[in-house]
């Protein structure tokens, strides 16, 4: 009797390893965000601010801003949750720049980040950016 009960746990704890581990490569957020759709165009704006970046074939995102200053930015996103950090990426890859940090939603056109800090160039961007795809 004893024999049969180990057996069974450790059948049981078989499949629930079987089953959870290829959960845990799982991102539920493939496919959905912004830099997911290439060659694609992004924009945000509202009075104070316009903001517009191009995901291009490379899967790169360049980031202007009303003045015309242009930068090169990569969006580094959770892999288990819907937080985004945003660096600009200078010619030697990532930089330690980081310009902005937040929590997405996702759409087919549309995502929305509201920002939970703001560095540099970015520290007069409102609380929440909303980006429409345009291209």
């Amino acid at each position: 009797m004893v024999i049969n009960i180990k057996k069974c746990i450790y059948m049981v704890f078989a499949i629930l390893l079987l089953t959870l581990l290829p959960s845990c490569d799982t991102d539920p957020y493939k496919g959905k965000r912004p830099t997911d759709y290439i060659n694609s165009c992004w924009l945000s704006e509202n009075s104070n601010y316009s903001m517009y970046f191009e995901v291009n074939n490379m899967n790169e995102s360049i980031l202007r801003i009303d003045d015309g200053e242009i930068i090169h930015f990569e969006f580094l996103w959770s892999a288990f949750d819907s937080g985004v950090n945003v660096y600009e990426y200078g010619k030697s890859g990532y930089t330690e720049n980081l310009l902005f940090k937040g929590e997405c939603k996702f759409g087919k056109s549309k995502f929305e980040v509201k920002l939970s800090e703001k560095y540099d160039i970015c520290v007069g961007l409102p609380d929440t950016l909303i980006f429409e795809r345009v291209g």
